[in-house]
């Protein structure tokens, strides 16, 4: 089966569940990893031209961050021509990564993001989990007490993945500011996942891996269950979920195209 295949037979809203959700399975190495050319392009260009906003170390922490990162499993070529650790190690696979001091308020101590949906990494480093995720509108209210217990007894070196979904209307991926909402959807606007790898790499550190995916929102002509149950989950989502997902008008424009696109137009 296909990349794309796999996507669209297990989509992230899948069953039509809780946008808010953990959604943890575990995985392994093998199992996760891909190729996936142009978001390595992206990142090898993001690195060259917009290094002081996609890497940040929190420095006092720097020489066990860096101790960490060692323990990562990776078979991927490592680069020597940044001045981080986490960018060297990063350089060499698509998927962002940010590292998580779990022993001191789960806060975010280091990340190489190169292709963020609307948040920016200086903003958030040295932050704990709970600040870092308080925009996301009920973000915390509805899961931030199940993300802090399971990151507390994940066991070492057992990775875990999940996805979140977003739609946005272009398919940018150094997305560091919120762009203007258009008043109406329309077939050129993208479904945006990102596929998130988890691993406990010490007591002290978890690393997570992000893996950002476009799919073109009008394929969904081509696969009506997915289409109804994105339709069902975006029906169940409450004030808070439409607020952060981009607006009532969004949310109901939305809607109103997926219940009338058939088939895909090219």
């Amino acid at each position: 089966m296909s990349r794309e295949e796999h996507f669209w037979s297990n989509p992230p809203w899948r069953q039509a569940k809780a946008k808010y959700r953990l959604g943890l399975v575990p995985t392994t190495w093998e199992s996760w990893a891909v190729e996936d050319e142009s978001l390595l392009r992206n990142k090898r260009t993001v690195l060259e031209q917009h290094y002081q906003q996609a890497v940040a170390v929190v420095e006092e922490d720097s020489h066990s961050i860096d101790l960490a990162l060692e323990e990562l499993p990776l078979s991927s070529t490592v680069s020597n021509k940044y001045p981080h650790k986490i960018a060297n190690i990063a350089w060499g696979f698509p998927e962002d990564i940010c590292v998580i001091d779990i022993l001191d308020q789960q806060r975010l101590v280091a990340g190489c993001v190169c292709a963020p949906s609307y948040w920016n990494l200086l903003e958030k480093l040295g932050k704990p989990l709970h600040a870092v995720h308080a925009p996301v509108d009920g973000m915390n209210k509805k899961i931030g007490a199940n993300i802090e217990r399971v990151i507390e007894r994940m066991p070492r070196q057992k990775p875990f993945c999940r996805q979140n979904w977003f739609v946005h209307a272009d398919h940018s991926y150094f997305g560091v500011k919120h762009q203007d909402i258009p008043s109406k959807v329309d077939c050129h606007w993208y479904i945006r996942s990102e596929q998130q790898l988890l691993v406990k790499v010490s007591e002290r550190y978890l690393v997570f891996f992000i893996r950002v995916v476009f799919q073109p929102l009008l394929k969904l002509g081509r696969h009506p269950v997915a289409r109804g149950q994105l339709i069902k989950a975006l029906q169940h989502m409450d004030a808070d979920e439409i607020r952060y997902f981009g607006g009532a008008t969004k949310h109901q424009s939305l809607i109103n195209y997926l219940t009338t696109i058939v088939g895909e137009v090219s």
